[in-house]
């Protein structure tokens, strides 16, 4: 999550959970904060998440498409 902007991804995460009554993609969800740049858990993270929603600018997501893991999709 964004150190800027911390408040969006929980509503967006809790209105998904509203609707989502079986938890079919709500229990597949995590919401993550760590100090951007950290290539160790990052790299972690795009090769073992099945998905990763990025949002920021241009710098932020191309830095996101590199180094994907094979099943893992980018959104942004």
């Amino acid at each position: 999550m964004s150190s800027n902007d911390t408040i969006f991804p929980i509503l967006f995460a809790k209105s998904l959970k509203s609707i989502d009554k079986k938890g079919i993609v709500s229990k597949s969800i995590a919401l993550i904060s760590w100090k951007g740049g950290d290539k160790e858990i990052e790299d972690i993270i795009k090769q073992q998440c099945d998905g990763i929603v990025v949002y920021g600018g241009k710098d932020t997501i191309m830095t996101y498409k590199k180094g994907l893991g094979l099943h893992t999709k980018l959104y942004s």
